[in-house]
């Protein structure tokens, strides 16, 4: 009789051993995906930063320097040019930056499927 529950015990600690276990192992994978957003945010935060200095410095200096080379008739047809050359840049900056965001993986995208492989185990389903 003490063999049949020490043999019950043993089955139950090796499966309560391997259930914490497969959490451990999830939540690893959960801290990496956090990190992995937390500097692909940090990235996008940054690059967005740099873009506006650029523009800005950029729209500053050009604007002085053509303005201060060119004649006095000539400013207004300047002022129109350097706007829409700054106007094309900042365009092409903010696409860049909606591309990145729109073609990358949902947060959490490998600990969700992880999650259904083991919900699907569990159910006894095959993993696909």
């Amino acid at each position: 009789m003490t063999n049949r529950f020490t043999g019950l015990f043993d089955g139950g600690s090796r499966f309560l051993g391997l259930g914490l276990d497969l959490i451990k192992n999830r939540l690893e994978l959960a801290s990496v995906e956090l990190r992995e957003e937390t500097t692909f945010l940090i990235s996008m935060l940054i690059l967005g930063c740099i873009a506006v200095v650029t523009s800005m410095m950029t729209l500053v200096l050009i604007t002085f320097s053509v303005i201060f080379l060119l004649d006095v008739s000539m400013r207004p047809l300047a002022l129109i040019g350097a706007t829409a050359l700054y106007a094309i840049a900042s365009l092409v900056i903010f696409l860049v930056i909606k591309f990145k965001l729109k073609n990358r993986k949902p947060p959490f995208s490998a600990t969700a499927a992880e999650l259904a492989k083991d919900r699907q185990c569990l159910q006894g389903d095959p993993p696909h």
